[in-house]
């Protein structure tokens, strides 16, 4: 088994990676200083890799790594460098040391398992030194890519029926899912008949009291009546309120593990939802807004099911999706012809809730030109639930199953009849609002999961080429939100001012902005100035016969960057 050295004196983060690593089979050492791991890495015991952090009490981990060095262990030991805090000096230290890699706290620990794993079992097998990494130069893959490879390989899947008559034979409807569809098919339902379903589920009903006697609702003495409570929010918002949480007791009901990360998909759902309210608001729709609400939580509820009931085959899919860093929808189409959109369709249809409400909620993977094409009866609903689904990997918050991040075209505000100044105002509340939600849930540890992976780390970066007359750029308002200060420029040449003036550590280049016959070069002059670890260029997904950048993080893709790559 490989085994690998965690120095770091912080002991809740040394908890964490060494419960992920020892889950993926590693075994861990640790160490709370670089004098104890300089000590257990020069003793009998074997050790194939070693995380280091930069800053620890006493001896710092540049002079570990160091150290190591000198001993002659850094060739035979892949090193792992992490940090939150490291000074440019400890940077340009660093480099000159080659660790594999460079990982900015706070990182995922999917992440530091995927470096370890791409490095370690190859060096294990074949008994040889380990040359600097490539496995941080990424080349998004577009669908035709993946269909030719999946071709040659010889894959196959099941199709899309039989997949959706395996999910659908074993779904059964949650007992308030199904009181509930019931009684919204009846004009006659009533206040009374919303609190007689709120009953059937103890923890909804004790929600439902705690939102109205909240400063929200309240206004003299606390309720306890649920039919008075149903009166107070009033029958609209209480209707999604009991959808959603039942909806969500059901999902989070999944006692599968591996493959998609659930809590993290429901916190993105959950960010979702939050953000369709806001911009329902915004829009002129705040009678929509818990509609809206629903909608968000609801839009990927097809991925949930696919983990669930088809769960060998989406796990090849996860895994396929993450190893060519392509959205999950892509590779589930790619597979089985069909995706999570269509599955959740069939479950929700079956499930008898509101038509309109289905419609709304999936239809989020469609473009404003394919919205307005199609006979969508509701098309700013459906454009509100796209875009928020769009917002939210901008503000870091959970993970759909894929960490793309996708810049926001005009035509989108024009659908949702919304301006870029209220996407600013909506930015400024978000945290706050998915606090309440979450609370409302009692998720807690979804709201410090989202806390660990928003913590702002701060740093300079370019953004070189973007039409600001098209859109928003999305990676811009990612690294604004994580405190990073973003100049952007519209020439090549200003570009070779700014790198050589301003030192920044991440580049985002689009395309356009390249001369003819010129993306060598230019790459190639990022990676001189020696401060730019990561680069994404927008606009291609091909380099054609031009070696990769020396760039130790570097990515290109047509639409999209990833979040991970730009620390997150």
């Amino acid at each position: 088994m490989p085994s690998v050295l965690i120095a770091d004196d912080d002991t809740q983060l040394r908890a964490v990676l060494k419960k992920h690593l020892m889950d993926d089979g590693w075994v861990v050492y640790e160490a709370g200083d670089a004098k104890s791991a300089l000590q257990l890495l020069q003793s009998s015991t074997k050790v194939h890799a070693s995380v280091i952090d930069v800053r620890m009490p006493g001896v710092s981990g540049v002079v570990l790594v160091n150290a190591m060095k000198q001993a002659g262990l850094k060739d035979k030991i892949v090193t792992v460098v992490i940090s939150g805090q490291a000074n440019a000096e400890e940077e340009r230290a660093l480099a000159i040391l080659e660790p594999i890699a460079y990982l900015r706290k706070p990182f995922h620990p999917k992440d530091l398992v995927d470096v370890l794993n791409d490095n370690v079992p190859r060096t294990i097998k074949q008994g040889r030194t380990i040359a600097k990494s490539r496995s941080n130069t990424i080349f998004y893959a577009t669908p035709e890519k993946m269909r030719e490879e999946l071709a040659k390989a010889g894959q196959t899947f099941r199709g899309a029926d039989e997949l959706l008559k395996q999910i659908s034979g074993v779904l059964t409807i949650p007992t308030v899912l199904e009181k509930l569809a019931t009684t919204l098919e009846s004009e006659d339902s009533s206040a009374r008949d919303l609190a007689e379903i709120a009953k059937y589920d103890p923890s909804v009903s004790i929600r439902l009291l705690k939102l109205v006697n909240s400063s929200l609702y309240s206004r003299s003495k606390d309720i306890t009546d649920l039919t008075q409570a149903v009166v107070r929010v009033g029958f609209e918002a209480v209707k999604n309120l009991l959808l959603s949480a039942s909806l969500y007791s059901f999902i989070r009901s999944s006692e599968r593990t591996g493959g998609l990360d659930k809590e993290y998909l429901w916190l993105h759902s959950i960010g979702v939802a939050v953000l369709a309210r806001r911009l329902a608001a915004v829009a002129g729709r705040e009678k929509d807004a818990e509609f809206l609400f629903t909608a968000g939580l609801l839009h990927d509820v097809g991925k949930f099911l696919l983990d669930e009931h088809a769960h060998d085959d989406y796990e090849k899919v996860i895994a396929f999706a993450r190893e060519r860093h392509c959205s999950l929808r892509d590779a589930e189409r790619t597979f089985h012809e069909t995706d999570h959109c269509e599955v959740a369709k069939t479950l929700l249809e079956r499930w008898k809730l509101p038509k309109e409400l289905i419609e709304v909620a999936l239809s989020h993977h469609l473009t404003p030109s394919m919205l307005e094409a199609t006979a969508t009866n509701d098309r700013q609903g459906a454009a509100i639930i796209a875009l928020a689904n769009r917002l939210a990997p901008l503000f870091g918050t959970g993970n759909s199953g894929h960490e793309r991040i996708y810049d926001i075209d005009n035509e989108w505000l024009k659908l949702c009849r919304i301006d870029k100044k209220d996407l600013q105002n909506i930015s400024n509340d978000f945290s706050d609002d998915l606090a309440r939600v979450i609370d409302f849930f009692e998720a807690d540890r979804l709201l410090a999961l989202h806390k660990k992976k928003t913590l702002r780390t701060g740093g300079k970066a370019v953004i070189a080429g973007f039409d600001g007359a098209t859109g928003i750029c999305a990676a811009s308002r990612h690294l604004q939100f994580r405190g990073y200060d973003v100049q952007h420029v519209d020439e090549a040449a200003d570009l070779t001012r700014l790198l050589q003036a301003w030192q920044p550590r991440i580049v985002i280049l689009y395309d356009r902005i390249i001369p003819d016959g010129e993306l060598e070069s230019v790459l190639e002059l990022i990676a001189l100035v020696g401060c730019v670890d990561t680069c994404a260029l927008l606009g291609r997904d091909d380099l054609g016969d031009a070696p990769p950048p020396r760039i130790s993080r570097f990515e290109m893709s047509k639409h999209s960057v990833g979040a991970g790559l730009l620390g997150t």
